[in-house]
């Protein structure tokens, strides 16, 4: 007999609208809720998640409103697999960003940049295609 591995699957669409990127988040982190995740883990999908949407909204539609943004979460057996799709311009960078700033100087920090490194650093693994 061969085994069947079950998946079950979630689909949410938003507007390209800042303000609608927190219902992905509350979507993600209640469905985390329900698997067997530490709190720093749900926290740590929930802010990848809601970084890479951002990244969708502000750079690659330039904050356009109108736009689809895809979030599909699929839970199986042995894993939770997050995609994101956008018809917006490529030019995600998987690299981590290297700022010029000095760490114990808050005002030489920038004001954003570090979600892809965000992204990347908490993440098993972290995939992007056009």
């Amino acid at each position: 007999m061969s085994h069947v591995e079950v998946r079950r699957t979630a689909c949410i669409i938003i507007e390209s609208d800042l303000n609608n990127i927190a219902l992905v988040g509350l979507a993600v982190k209640g469905i985390c809720a329900l698997l067997p995740f530490d709190e720093t883990m749900v926290y740590q999908i929930e802010l990848s998640v809601v970084e890479a949407v951002t990244n969708v909204v502000k750079h690659a539609y330039q904050q356009e409103p109108g736009k689809e943004v895809g979030v599909e979460i699929e839970v199986g057996a042995d894993h939770l697999a997050i995609t994101i799709t956008d018809q917006g311009r490529p030019g995600l960078c998987l690299d981590a960003v290297q700022s010029d700033f000095d760490p114990a100087d808050r005002a030489t920090a920038p004001e954003g940049g570090f979600g892809v490194g965000i992204i990347t650093k908490v993440m098993d693994a972290v995939e992007y295609s056009r």
